[in-house]
């Protein structure tokens, strides 16, 4: 001791650059002496399971670890209500840290120890690797804490479905506050790697869904989905511009086996036949003002436009295949498109109540003639019809559903107007013409005209001419 002070005196009463360098090498051979010496043992704040085992070697921070674990005791509390206390010993714990030992060692650098007091080595991953629990003695613990999952809520997976904006979304799974033994014994893992060994709240232990809001493979089934609803699709007629929404097309979209998405053609037919009922006229009841019955409301028929059902299915299913945003105009069949009023000034007017026929020319009224429809049992159908065939003569062959047999009738002039084989023509064999003649000699459906009228009648007529039966 004596020698050392009469150093320090020497340095003191010569310049300080030899006190710097005394200094210096005094913290030099510190520096290597712990080198050395943390060759073996655990750098500065190395901390594992909650443990500081700092200048430990292998050995003994197992020592530590294992006594710690046993000594350690947890207060179980829920809802701030404390449920009861157990130390970890009564679990049977065991420790075997040698693998992450081994590990850390290898991976620490001894030339950098001072470095550690600055930046500790606390070692946060899990820990169920190398701490175990008698099972038994932990399913004891579980059955000691009184927990009944019957009067717990289940936790609830994450889900597919369509969220307020129409479109496909994962729902979030939905935390229940069940709890198994699996469950509880991983809660107490994550006090342990955590460093909370005083309590632990049994919200910590509750079962997880098995399928949560980031589960891949929803997500991907949702993306998938949104590629169909993301695509803006327009169509344009008769004045209105119908935007598909992304509610519509979710109604569309199916998933198979391996969750891919796509399109139901049955569902997108089904909603172009909406459009269709919507806003095509053919298929639209009218509003007509009978010359002896005044305002009538008569069935659709033929007259009037409508959408192809096949083609405009196809055209949509096509444009959302291939993520196509677009506007168009669809093909239009069948005629008035574009009117207000597609029967027009010129027209034919059937009454079944009165047995008349009325051909008006520019809203002019310049035929009325009696008439026979339909018997009972193959009545006339009623509705809004047009012109598409004209023959002089014609040989009419069908098929008589009263009588059972089939038929040819040849006729001077024929007029078509439906799709159902209803006509106007000339019937020779009728004895008379109006009133009731109907019930006793009535048609298979056709109009039977007076053979006298029926030339008249077949010159005024036109193609596309529509014919209003009611």
């Amino acid at each position: 001791m004596e020698s050392i002070r009469k150093f320090f005196n020497y340095l003191r009463r010569h310049d300080h650059w030899g006190i710097a360098f005394a200094l210096m090498v005094i913290l030099l051979v510190s520096y290597l002496i712990g080198i050395g010496y943390y060759q073996t043992r655990f750098v500065p704040r190395t901390v594992v399971a909650g443990v500081s085992i700092h200048g430990d070697q292998a050995t003994k921070a197992e020592e530590e670890i294992q006594q710690r674990l046993e000594k350690t005791s947890l207060e179980f509390t829920e809802n701030g209500e404390a449920l009861g206390n157990i130390q970890l010993s009564q679990l049977k714990v065991q420790s075997d840290f040698d693998p992450l030992f081994e590990e850390l060692l290898a991976q620490q650098s001894p030339a950098r120890w001072p470095l550690y007091f600055f930046k500790p080595l606390e070692i946060t991953r899990t820990v169920d690797k190398f701490i175990k629990f008698d099972r038994p003695a932990a399913e004891l613990l579980y059955q000691a804490l009184g927990i009944n999952n019957k009067d717990r809520k289940q936790s609830q997976d994450a889900y597919l479905s369509v969220n307020d904006d129409g479109y496909y979304e994962v729902m979030p799974d939905e935390l229940g506050t069940q709890i198994t033994p699996e469950s509880l014994e991983k809660a107490i893992y994550d006090a342990l790697r955590q460093g909370n060994v005083d309590s632990l709240d049994l919200a910590t232990a509750y079962e997880p869904a098995a399928i949560t809001k980031d589960d891949a493979f929803l997500n991907a089934m949702a993306q998938e989905a949104r590629q169909f609803q993301e695509v803006k699709v327009t169509i344009k007629f008769d004045g209105h511009e119908i935007t598909i929404p992304p509610e519509e097309i979710a109604g569309w979209i199916l998933f198979d086996e391996e969750g891919h998405a796509y399109l139901s053609e049955e569902e997108v037919n089904d909603y172009v036949s909406y459009l269709n009922k919507e806003y095509s006229t053919r298929l639209a009841h009218r509003e007509f003002e009978g010359t002896l019955r005044g305002w009538v409301s008569v069935d659709p028929g033929t007259l009037g436009w409508y959408l192809n059902i096949d083609e405009e299915t196809q055209n949509i299913l096509h444009l959302l295949n291939t993520h196509q945003s677009t506007s168009y105009e669809p093909n239009i069949y069948g005629s008035g498109y574009g009117l207000d009023d597609d029967i027009g000034a010129s027209f034919v007017e059937v009454d079944l109540i009165n047995q008349m026929l009325w051909i008006y020319i520019d809203y002019e009224l310049v035929l009325e003639t009696p008439i026979v429809s339909g018997m009972v049992g193959a009545e006339t159908i009623p509705g809004a019809y047009s012109v598409w065939e004209k023959k002089s003569p014609n040989v009419l062959k069908d098929y008589d559903p009263i009588n059972k047999r089939d038929y040819e009738q040849p006729v001077q002039y024929w007029v078509a107007f439906d799709d159902q084989a209803q006509g106007l023509h000339d019937a020779s064999w009728q004895p008379t013409f109006g009133g009731d003649a109907y019930l006793q000699s009535g048609s298979l459906g056709c109009i039977n005209i007076s053979p006298s009228v029926m030339g008249e009648v077949y010159d005024l007529v036109e193609y596309g001419m529509p014919v209003i039966v009611y």
